[in-house]
């Protein structure tokens, strides 16, 4: 009978430990698709690769970005592990599934540790983004530093 009794008061204070007194409800999505990642070519984690991706943030409510991880321009260049590209939201035109953005011209964030640090002497000019959440593909080209970068591939939704 203690046996019993132990067995039913250990049992009780597991239920106890495992309950939970919050809401187990799941917070609402604003928007099907907050954020939308490039394809990584050998898989893996975007939090360890240091292979280059592109993280693109203009789905929500929030601030519209196109993050860059792990980008370098020319070969000589140590990679940036993330740089910001603000999107003035009444420049993304959304058709569909298709998002279009053109910039003249727009200051990008380097982020260096926990700070970011605008880099206004490297201005991005002539930015021309495309990102097809139906076909899962983006094209991204601007000037950057005196250079003109062009990319595309699949999308990560």
């Amino acid at each position: 009978m203690k046996k019993f009794l132990l067995f039913v008061m250990i049992f009780a204070a597991a239920a106890v430990a495992f309950t939970s007194c919050g809401n187990d409800e799941p917070d609402p999505i604003i928007d099907p698709v907050e954020g939308v990642y490039s394809v990584l070519s050998g898989g893996g984690s975007y939090q360890t690769t240091n292979e280059k991706f592109y993280h693109f943030d203009f789905f929500g409510s929030k601030d519209r970005n196109v993050y860059i991880h792990n980008i370098k321009f020319v070969e000589a260049m140590p990679a940036q592990k993330q740089i910001r590209i603000p999107i003035d939201p009444s420049k993304l035109v959304a058709t569909g599934d298709v998002y279009k953005v053109h910039l003249d011209e727009v200051v990008p964030y380097f982020l260096s540790g926990t700070v970011e640090i605008p880099m206004d002497a490297r201005k991005i000019t002539n930015l021309d983004l495309t990102v097809d959440c139906g076909k899962k593909t983006y094209q991204i080209s601007f000037t950057c530093f005196g250079l003109d970068f062009k990319d595309s591939g699949a999308l990560k939704l």
